[in-house]
Order: structure tokens, then sequence, then C-alpha cells
């Protein structure tokens, strides 16, 4: 392994031959330990730099065009604008990075074939990582890991993407046309206004996507898997829905006060709903459609709710205490603190903190979602998607957090 003082001598000697000087000279710094170092905004281009440590680099605006990555580890590097045009990062890892505005036009992250420190076969990994605005176009990235991360305006334009694994990634207004993502993995992943017109997507799996507003004009849909459809109430439950918004409407007046504790409400409709003050201890909301619904203050206790769709959901000061919540969207919603006035007259401000206690949120998504002094003691976050959400004044006492994304 290269010594500290030989690294700097390469990387001096390269930087010197990429500015057309005198006694310049391509690097080969295969297998270095760069970790921590400030790179940014150095002409790197052509480097051969394969199995290389650059954890935790700054790497903001560096140029790495047609450089060789084989097998590189930028975890956790702040990649900002960072120039990887043409560069060849098979089985590279990029987890925790910041890849925002980054270029990857024609840069090759296809499945590594080295064997070395116990990897074998190694995808690129990306996951975790902030790719907003990043250039994928005509990028390879069969097999790639690009899961939980943040794609939103991004060009995947042409790219090639066998298999790639963009579950619980947000790929808001993302350009995905003429993609070939045949086989990818885009379980709860966000499209809200993505371009996948002329995509192929054979065989993908689509669960737990809202697919309303993605342009899909002439894309391969064959063999996708999507999530079975679900449908509005019916019957008794419908009933006392509705007179529960009449109770609502009225001040208590008319209708009737929900209580649908233990009830079966799985794979139903409720978008918008209001059901502040329903009883909902115990009941099922297992796939069902409750995107905005208003859930204010209820006690929603012991409920199951996995892959329920609750994203921009007014949740301020709910009770969720060991509550399933496995895989569900709570992109936006709101589990922040509820203010109410108490006392007499009142005159006195109180504040309800949610309490998700012993909750149950891996593989949950809660992207820009409001958890502000929310009560998680307890609970479970393995493999959640915390991206921008806000924790300020939580209680994590306890909490399980392996492979969350925050």
């Amino acid at each position: 392994m290269l010594k500290s003082k030989e690294i700097v001598a390469a990387l001096k000697s390269h930087m010197k031959l990429t500015a057309n000087k005198a006694g310049g000279r391509r690097a080969d710094i295969s297998n270095a330990d760069l970790r921590g170092r400030n790179l940014s905004t150095l002409n790197l281009k052509g480097i051969r730099a394969p199995s290389t440590t650059l954890d935790d680099c700054m790497l903001v605006k560096t140029i790495f065009e047609e450089a060789d990555f084989f097998d590189a580890s930028f975890a956790n590097a702040d990649c900002r604008f960072a120039n990887f045009r043409l560069a060849d990062l098979r089985g590279a890892c990029f987890f925790g990075a910041k890849l925002g505005g980054a270029i990857f036009d024609r840069a090759d992250l296809r499945v590594g074939r080295i064997v070395h420190a116990g990897r074998s076969s190694t995808s690129a990994d990306l996951s975790s990582a902030d790719l907003d605005e990043a250039n994928f176009s005509n990028a390879q990235l069969d097999y790639a890991d690009i899961s939980k991360s943040s794609l939103r305006d991004s060009n995947f334009a042409g790219a090639t993407m066998t298999s790639v694994d963009l579950s619980g990634a947000d790929l808001t207004d993302a350009d995905l046309s003429n993609a070939k993502l045949n086989g990818a993995i885009l379980t709860g992943a966000t499209l809200t206004g993505a371009n996948l017109r002329g995509a192929q997507l054979k065989g993908a799996d689509l669960r737990g996507i809202d697919l309303e507003g993605v342009n899909l004009e002439f894309a391969n849909l064959a063999d996708v898997q999507v999530t079975p459809p679900v449908s509005a109430p019916k019957g008794e439950i419908a009933a006392i829905l509705q007179k529960h918004q009449d109770w609502l409407n009225s001040n208590g007046k008319d209708g009737q006060r929900a209580n649908l504790s233990d009830a079966d409400l799985s794979s139903l409709e409720l978008s918008y709903l209001d059901f502040s003050a329903a009883e909902l201890t115990g009941s099922s909301f297992a796939g069902s459609k409750m995107k905005g619904c208003l859930l204010a203050n209820s006690d929603l206790s012991g409920t199951d709710l996995r892959a329920a769709d609750l994203s921009e959901a007014d949740l301020r000061g709910v009770k969720l205490v060991n509550a399933n919540l496995q895989h569900a969207n709570l992109r936006k919603a709101n589990l922040s603190a509820l203010k109410i006035m108490s006392g007499k007259g009142g005159g006195r401000q109180e504040s309800v903190r949610s309490n998700l206690s012993g909750a149950d949120l891996s593989g949950a998504t809660l992207t820009d979602a409001d958890l502000g002094d929310a009560i998680l003691t307890g609970a479970n976050i393995a493999s959640a998607v915390l991206l921008r959400a806000n924790l300020e004044g939580c209680n994590l006492d306890k909490t399980q957090a392996a492979a969350a994304s925050l």
C-alpha cells in the first residue's frame, strides 16, 4: 500500500498531466487509503484507483472523468457536483454519500467481479445517498443498490438498470425515459411526476407505488408486479364512516361517533377522511390508502397499518403504541405535538406529544415527515427511510435503528 507522501506525490504528478504541464504522469493509487482527505475541485481525470478507499472524503466538484474506481469505496463522502463521466465504478460503494448534482454520464456502475475482503460479485452501492439532480443518463447500473436514496429531478434517461434496487427511493420528477428497468425493484418508491416514457419495465416490482400522474407512454409493463387495487368502504363500515362524518360536521348533533375498534378496514380507499375522535384501537388498516387523513389526537394503539399509505396525514398527538407500521408510507406526515387549549376558559395551552412507543416502523418511509417531540421509546425503525425528517426533541431511548436512513 502506498504511503501518504507517495500518494501526495502521485496526485501532484497527475494534476500536472491533466493541466498539460511538463513532468505530468498518470497516477496509479490502487488500494490506497485516502479516507477523510479534502480533494475538492481537483482534476483527477483518468486516474487509476481500483479498490481505493475514499470514505468521508471531501470531493466537491472533483473531476473523475474516465477514472478507474473498480471496487472503490466512497462511503459517506461528499461528492456533490463531482464529475464521474465515463468512469469505471463497477462494484463501487457510495453508501451514505452526498451525490447531489453529480454527473455519471455513461459511467459504468454494473456488478463487479472481484473477490476482495470477503466481497464477491458486489454491485454498486448508492443506497441512502443524496442524488438529487444527479446525471445518470446512459449509465450502466445493472444490479446496483440505490434503495432509500433521494433522486429528485435526477436524470436516468437511457440508463441500463436491469434488476436495480430502487425500493423506497424518492424519484420525484426524475427522468427515466427509455431506461432499461427489467426486473427492477421499486417497491415503496415515490414516482410523483416521474417520466418513464419508453422505459422497459418487464417483470419489475411496482408494489406500493402510486402511479397516478407518472408518464408511462410506450413503456413495456409486461409481467410487472403491482399492489392489488383498494376498494371503497361498503356495507356496515361505509355506514359507520358516513355517520361519523355527519357527527363531526354537526358538532355531535347528528350522526354517531365511530367505534371501529378491532374492525377490519384493510385494503380500503380512505384518503382524506376525518377520523378525529374515532375509536380505532386494535383495528386493521393494512394496505389501505389513507393519504391526507385527519387522525390528530386519535388512539391507534395496537393497530395494523402495514403497507398503509399515510402520506401527508395529520397525526399530531396520535397514539400509535405497539402499532404495526412495517413498510407504511408516512412521507410528509405530521407526527409532531398537538397544541390544545385546556384549563378554565381554555386559557392554558398544552402540548400532546405523539406516542409511538414500541411501534414497529421497520422499512417504513418517513421522508420529509415531522416527528418533532415524538416519543419513540422502544420503537423499531430498522431500515426505515427518514430523509429530511424532523426529529428535533424526539425521545429515541432504546430505539432499534439498524440500517435506518437518517
